[in-house]
Formats: C-alpha cells, structure tokens, sequence
C-alpha cells in the first residue's frame, strides 16, 4: 500500500531500513538490559499476573509488551531476541508443529542456525551479538526482502542509506553505551541530529494502528492466503485457540 501510494509521485524512494539493526533502535534491546536485572525467582509470579492484563486490539499495547517481556526471561539473550520478534515460545511450537514438520526437522533446534552464526561475531557482549542477529536474519532475511518484493511489484526503487558500508562499519566499531546508553536507543544518532532536527522528529515513534487495520481492511486476504486448509498441513491450528481464547 506504502510502495503503491509512493510511486505515485517517484520513482526512488529513500527508506529507514537498517537504523534500528545498525544503531540499536528497537525496544527490545531496552528489554535485554532490564532482564539482566529481572529476578529469575520472581518468573513464576509475574508470568501469572500478564495473563491477567486486560487485552487491546491496539498496536504494541502495555499488555502485549508485558507478556513478551516475561515469556522471554527464562531464556538466554539469543533465544529470547527470537522469542521477542516471534509469536510462540519454543513449547508452544513444538503442540503445533505437524507431524511432517517434525520429521522435516529431525530434532534439530530452530535456533541451532543463530548460534551457528554466532560463530562469526566475535564481540563479547550480548547486545552486540543480539545485535549481530537482527542485522543476519531480522533485517537481511525479512525487512529488506519486504521492502524489495512490495517496492519492485509497483516499479518504485527504494534505496537504504543507513545500509551504506561504511557507515555500518563504522557503527560496528563503536562500544555498545554509543548505541544504548543506559535506555536510550540509536543514542550516538540521535546526539547527531540533535543539531539539524527538531526534537519532536528525533523522539517520534512509529505509529500505525497495524491490528485493527489488519481485521478489518485485510481480513480477507489473509484467509485465502492462510486458510487452515494450507496451514493445516504445516501445523495443528486447533492448538492457537486456547491462546486466542485467554487473550480475548
């Protein structure tokens, strides 16, 4: 929709892909610092009291932040960044994974391919390797093939300035607190442009009301793309309605 909207009146357009990777943007790198401090005794307790928040068809409510904060904490950085961008803890997946699946899989570990990848990075810190994963499979395998699919089905070129090698050379050179300091995210960036932008631009977060859009405007395209008939073959869909039942 973006993509078609945009051609209308270019033909290249610059996008802000690779910021949140490159400069730790995303809140779950906030997340990862606060679960340092969060006590593994207190995990029972407060995984209890999230399933007891009340529900909103909002996008990225305090409830749905609570719920992903929680499910992540029993687990190591690298699993729990997965965890987070995900939909299923490693549990959940395996009541619904079919039986083809779990053959095609052998036992193996979904994550066993992060930590193979992990063998290339050699920092020694965790939000550096979370780092590292979200630029080698968030960001390369997802948002920029998105962006490329959608952007060259209606003929518009979108280029990735934050992308540029040198400056991602460069940010992978700096100590992590230039990146995260303390909670505040892209830090180094936004002390930049601290100087040429006002400061409402450089705090703005990204808002769109992604769920409530989504039920209504593409409901329908979803159910033919994903109907249960082609999910069915992939996983056992009647396991999701307990979750969808609880979370209202």
């Amino acid at each position: 929709l973006l993509s078609k909207f945009t051609r209308k009146n270019v033909t290249v357009a610059l996008s802000g892909d690779g910021g949140d990777e490159v400069f730790a943007g995303y809140p779950t790198y906030q997340a990862h610092k606060m679960a340092r401090y969060f006590p593994k005794m207190a995990y029972g307790i407060a995984k209890g009291v999230v399933n007891w928040l009340p529900v909103s068809d909002d996008n990225i409510t305090f409830d749905f932040k609570a719920k992903k904060f929680v499910s992540g904490i029993p687990y190591t950085p690298e699993i729990r960044n997965q965890i987070w961008l995900g939909s299923f803890e490693p549990f959940q997946k395996t009541k619904l994974f079919s039986a083809e699946v779990k053959k095609y899989l052998k036992g193996d570990s979904e994550f066993d391919i992060l930590f193979r990848s992990l063998r290339d990075c050699d920092a020694d810190n965790y939000l550096e390797k979370v780092l590292w994963l979200d630029m080698h499979f968030y960001l390369q395998d997802n948002m920029l093939v998105k962006v490329d699919r959608t952007s060259m089905a209606n003929s518009l070129e979108v280029r990735v300035p934050y992308l540029d090698h040198r400056l991602v050379e460069f940010a992978c050179g700096l100590p992590a607190n230039m990146k995260l300091n303390g909670l505040t995210t892209k830090y180094i960036l936004k002390k930049t442009a601290k100087e040429m932008l006002p400061n409402d631009s450089i705090l703005l977060a990204d808002i769109f009301p992604l769920i409530s859009y989504s039920c209504v405007h593409l409901d329908s395209a979803f159910s033919g793309i994903a109907g249960f008939d082609k999910v069915g073959e992939l996983i056992l869909p009647f396991h999701l309605l307990p979750i969808h039942i609880r979370c209202g």
